[in-house]
C-alpha cells in the first residue's frame, strides 16, 4: 500500500480515526489523574571539604563518588530508587542523592540512611589513610639516621612520608533531607503520548484494513478486474450518465437497474438519472424491484416510451435485485471507492453474468 492510497483510505476513514485518537488522548489523560500515583522525591547531600586545603576536593569526591555507586545499588528495591550525582565543582564539593517512592517519609528515611552511608564509609577510608600516615611517620623517626645519609634525596623521602598526614583535616558531612515533594505524573506528557498512540493505532488500523478487505482503490482496479466500461462517477453529471447507459447498450433501455456492490443506497442515483431522462423529454419514473421475480421474462418498462429506473440492494441480501437485473434492459452497478471489497465487486459480477443481465457498465463513486 503507498502512501497516497494510505492518506484515500485516512480521508474515507476521518472518525473513525478521529475517534481512535480521541479515545487514546482522554484515556491517557484519565489515567493520569486518577490512576497514576504520585512519586515522593527527598534529597540528601554529602558535603566533601579539606580545611586545610592540601587535599584537592576532585580526589574527595572521586572517593565519594565510587562508594556512592555501591550504596545506591544497594539501597534501591522494593519500590525505592536511589540516585546520586556530584554537584557544580566548588570549595566543597556536593554529592547529592534523590531517592524516590510511593511515601514520603520513606523516601526521606532511604535518602539520608544512604547519604549517612555513603559519609562513614568515606570517613573510614581517609582514616586508614591517615594510619597509615602516622606509622609512617613513626618509622621515619627510628630511622632518621637511615634518612640523613641519603643525601639529596633526603627531603623527597621525608615528603612521600608526611604528605599522608594531611588527610586528617578531612571531612564529609551531611545535610539531611527534610522533607519530600510530591511528583505525580505530567497530564500535559499523558495527553501527547494518548495523541501520538492513537495516531499510530489509527494508521496500523487503516493499513491493515487495507490489506485484508483489498477494497477499491480507483479505476485501474475496476479495469483489472472487468472490461466493462465506467459510465459515470462523482465528475460526470446525470446527464452524461445517461447518454453513456445508452452508448453501451446501444439503444434507449426502457428499464434500467442499479445495483451497489455492497450496502451503497442508491436511490439518489436513481433519482439524479431520472431527472436526467425527462430532461430529454421522456417519461421517467423509480420503481421498487420488489415482485419482479414474479412478473414474466423481457423488459420491465411500465408503459411504452416510458424508462423505469429501480434502485435495487444488495444482491447479498435478496435476491430481488438478481430478477430485476436479469428482467431489466441494462444494469448498472455501482462501486465506492475504500469501501466496496475488490473480491466482493468480482463476486457481484459473476452472478450477474449467472442470472444473465446485461450490465452495460460501472458508475465509480470516488471520494
Amino acid at each position: 500500500m503507498t502512501f497516497y492510497e494510505l492518506c484515500g483510505m485516512a480521508r474515507r476513514y476521518w472518525r473513525i480515526a478521529l475517534a481512535i485518537v480521541l479515545a487514546c488522548t482522554l484515556g491517557m489523560g484519565l489515567y493520569s489523574l486518577k490512576g497514576s500515583a504520585p512519586v515522593y522525591k527527598a534529597t540528601a547531600t554529602v558535603v566533601a571539604t579539606d580545611p586545610s586545603g592540601k587535599v584537592a576536593t576532585t580526589q574527595l569526591m572521586a572517593t565519594v563518588e565510587a562508594i556512592g555507586i555501591t550504596v545506591e545499588r544497594e539501597a534501591s528495591g522494593d519500590g525505592v530508587t536511589v540516585t546520586g550525582a556530584a554537584a557544580a565543582p566548588t570549595a566543597s564539593q556536593c554529592y547529592v542523592l534523590t531517592a524516590a517512592s510511593g511515601e514520603a517519609q520513606e523516601s526521606i528515611a532511604v535518602a539520608n540512611a544512604a547519604a549517612h552511608r555513603i559519609a562513614d564509609e568515606a570517613k573510614g577510608v581517609y582514616a586508614e589513610l591517615t594510619a597509615n600516615g602516622e606509622e609512617r611517620l613513626r618509622a621515619y623517626a627510628d630511622n632518621l639516621q637511615l634518612f640523613e645519609e641519603l643525601g639529596n634525596e633526603r627531603i623527597d623521602a621525608i615528603n612521600s612520608v608526611v604528605v599522608p598526614n594531611t588527610y586528617a583535616f578531612c571531612e564529609f558531612n551531611v545535610e539531611e533531607a527534610q522533607e519530600a515533594s510530591a511528583q505525580g505524573s505530567s497530564l500535559v506528557k499523558f495527553l501527547i503520548l494518548g495523541l501520538v498512540v492513537g495516531l499510530l493505532l489509527s494508521v496500523c488500523g487503516i493499513a491493515l484494513y487495507g490489506i485484508v478487505k483489498r477494497p477499491v482503490k480507483g479505476r485501474r482496479d475496476i479495469e483489472a478486474v472487468c472490461d466493462l466500461p465506467v459510465l459515470g462517477g462523482k465528475r460526470e453529471s446525470s446527464e452524461v450518465l445517461w447518454a453513456n447507459i445508452q452508448f453501451a447498450a446501444e439503444s434507449e433501455p426502457c428499464s434500467i437497474c442499479i445495483l451497489p456492490t455492497g450496502d451503497e443506497d442508491v436511490r439518489m442515483i436513481s433519482e439524479d438519472l431520472v431527472q436526467a431522462v425527462r430532461a430529454t423529454g421522456r417519461n421517467a419514473s423509480i420503481e421498487a424491484p420488489d415482485g419482479i421475480r414474479d412478473a414474466g421474462i423481457g423488459a420491465c418498462g411500465a408503459q411504452q416510451d416510458a424508462v423505469v429506473v429501480y434502485p435495487c440492494g444488495s444482491v447479498a441480501s435478496s435476491a430481488d435485485a438478481l430478477w430485476c437485473a436479469r428482467q431489466s434492459d441494462a444494469t448498472v452497478v455501482c462501486v465506492r471507492q475504500w469501501s466496496d471489497a475488490l473480491e466482493r465487486f468480482a463476486e457481484v459480477l459473476d452472478e450477474l453474468r449467472l442470472a444473465g443481465s446485461k450490465v452495460a457498465g460501472v458508475i465509480y463513486l470516488g471520494n
